[in-house]
């Protein structure tokens, strides 16, 4: 649902709990397909959580036609679910006066089994919560037993489009086939949140944080203070970035190039036997532009500039190992989100979370194939919106 408010951020699921080992996720290794599996398993235990607390809270009621106050039919878990999911998330998540003060636009699309003439007590309904009309229509029904589809644009805060919501979810259920409301922003986490246009991947930034060195004592770089702020600075970056900025540059230290001259010849020696032909092709390109080189560490926005012009594809700073929900957004706006710190020194042949070692060397070059690109973006389009069980096989098909 669109606000009037510019930069309202989207009514969207947080996930609270932390990624890491002690708290359930199984693998012991980073992998893309782990992360979607244990992000679906969080969000069900998130949304278990939410019905639970509807059962603990008074019964939902609804203004009386006497101007009193009389309950609501129990709403069914099952097929109420989405209502109970979006009435207890603003509850626990938005402020009492973001509820009445922010207006929505929105449309209801109500299926009729019978004629119009159960229209006007629709019609009623919505005034009675002071949802104001701004459009309606009607069309002949598209499903068996069908008679009407009515599609109504309204204008309402959020407290009333729920009550009014709930209201017609067990109205005259002979007469009703359908309720779906329509939005340009979820507010129920049963259908999550996702970009949909390129600048709202500023909003996919969640992390999972399971392997980063202040959380992983098995990170080379747990022990080592000057690391963790070094790369904590370095990070941070990712949060300050907007899309259509200049991605900032890092002067790297003498220790962390070092660190990059080291692992690049290493990897240099052993593309022509363990990489593919498009992987090489765009690698010795990116050496012949002057871009990549054991001499220093490649800045994103080159990078990135290349990229757009061999394939359309671009790069924005990560601050580490996101969401699979959130990496796969991005990719169908061929956006690679991209980390620019670089691994501790004292274990240059791996690291336990990503960085610009794995991005820039792994990733980069095939990403600027246009056929690759191609891919990755068809992959990511089917992400949007996505169930979190189809986000598991998605980051299965990416991976392979």
């Amino acid at each position: 649902m669109a606000t009037d408010t510019k930069n309202a951020k989207p009514l969207r699921m947080v996930v609270k709990k932390s990624y890491s080992v002690e708290n359930g996720y199984a693998a012991k290794n980073r992998s893309l397909i782990d992360d979607a599996k244990f992000e679906s398993q969080v969000n069900q235990e998130n949304q278990d959580r939410i019905i639970q607390q509807h059962h603990r809270r008074n019964s939902l009621r609804r203004p009386g036609s006497a101007g009193g106050a009389s309950d609501l039919e129990p709403l069914d878990e099952a097929e109420d679910k989405d209502l109970i999911l979006a009435t207890e998330w603003c509850n626990e998540h938005l402020d009492p006066g973001e509820k009445d003060t922010v207006i929505l636009s929105s449309t209801f699309m109500i299926s009729l089994r019978t004629g119009l003439e159960v229209l006007p007590n629709i019609l009623r309904i919505l005034q009675r919560h002071d949802i104001r009309m701004v459009h309606i229509e009607s069309r002949a029904g598209k499903k068996k037993g069908r008679q009407f589809d009515v599609l109504i644009n309204v204008q309402c805060n959020l407290t009333s489009l729920l009550a009014g919501a709930k209201e017609l979810k067990h109205f005259d259920s002979d007469a009703v086939a359908e309720l779906i409301i329509l939005s340009e922003q979820q507010i129920s986490i049963n259908d999550p949140w996702f970009p949909r246009k390129i600048a709202d991947l500023d909003n996919c930034n969640h992390l999972m944080t399971m392997f980063e060195p202040d959380l992983d004592h098995d990170h080379p770089g747990w022990s080592d203070a000057a690391y963790r702020a070094r790369r904590k600075k370095i990070a941070d970056v990712a949060f300050t970035y907007h899309f259509g900025d200049t991605i900032p540059y890092v002067e790297y230290a003498p220790e962390e190039t070092e660190t990059w001259g080291l692992i690049y010849r290493q990897l240099r020696e052993l593309l022509p036997s363990c990489a593919c032909r498009a992987h090489q092709d765009v690698f010795a390109l990116l050496e012949r532009e002057g871009i990549y080189s054991d001499k220093f560490i490649p800045q994103l926005e080159d990078v990135s500039r290349f990229m757009k012009s061999r394939s359309g594809f671009i790069l924005r700073p990560a601050a580490g190992l996101l969401t699979a929900r959130d990496f796969l957004a991005s990719l169908a706006f061929r956006v690679f989100q991209c980390t620019q710190y670089i691994r501790h020194a004292s274990k240059p042949q791996h690291s336990p979370e990503p960085d610009c070692v794995h991005e820039l060397l792994g990733h980069v070059p095939l990403l600027a194939d246009p056929a690759f690109a191609q891919l990755s973006q068809e992959i990511g389009l089917a992400s949007i919106g996505a169930s979190d069980d189809d986000i598991t096989k998605l980051a299965t098909v990416w991976s392979l």
